[in-house]
């Protein structure tokens, strides 16, 4: 074994090569997180889309319901008009 200046024992690592490693690992996590948060953001999207999708339906349905009483009122009142 040689220990003399400017050598590294088998043992150990080059620091260059412990940073880049770690640099590796922190961009690897980093990544994650951001996909992480973009499936975050699209699910929240979706779901919101979907709530506005069903009110709209509601209301669709109400406005549907409402006509066919009106209608059913209208046609109730002119039977009773004729009669």
């Amino acid at each position: 074994m040689d220990n003399s200046i400017g050598s590294t024992p088998s043992n150990q690592s080059n620091p260059f090569e412990q940073l880049t490693q770690l640099a590796a690992t922190q961009k690897d996590e980093q990544a994650k997180v951001l996909k992480d948060n973009r499936a975050h953001e699209f699910a929240l999207e979706f779901a919101k889309s979907n709530v506005e999708l069903m009110m709209m339906g509601n209301r669709v349905q109400n406005f549907d319901d409402n006509l066919r009483m009106f209608h059913k009122s209208y046609l109730d009142a002119k039977k009773a008009f004729l009669a």
